[in-house]
């Protein structure tokens, strides 16, 4: 009797959106990789950057103060926001490539700073 051999199938890593090849291999990472690419996503983000940039230019010294507790909110969503956003970069790209991107290492660097301020 002889044994049959099982078959060696080539499988080609999985590629991006962009078409790059993944840094891992999983449903997860090929989600967040979509969602990180998606221009309803890339919309949304600059959406908030430009918002943000907008709450930024009404603080003025000395402070207004009727204005002072919306501000805080508004912070703290931009905040949060930004968070989502560096996770989901992070889980798409990977952290080698997020860190060696200056970009999003950048972006990463004000959202840390952000987050310990």
């Amino acid at each position: 009797e002889e044994e049959e051999e099982p078959e060696v199938v080539d499988v080609e890593p999985s590629t991006g959106e962009q078409g790059d090849p993944l840094w891992f291999d999983c449903t997860l990472v090929r989600w967040f990789e979509k969602v990180a690419t998606s221009e309803i996503f890339l919309n949304l983000i600059l959406f908030f950057i430009i918002a943000n940039v907008i709450t930024m230019m009404l603080e003025k010294f000395p402070p207004e103060v009727r204005w002072q507790d919306a501000l805080g909110v508004f912070e703290i969503i931009f905040l949060v926001v930004f968070c989502v956003e560096m996770v989901i970069m992070l889980i798409a790209v990977g952290p080698k490539n997020y860190i060696c991107n200056p970009v999003t290492a950048f972006d990463g660097a004000i959202v840390i700073v952000s987050v310990v301020q």
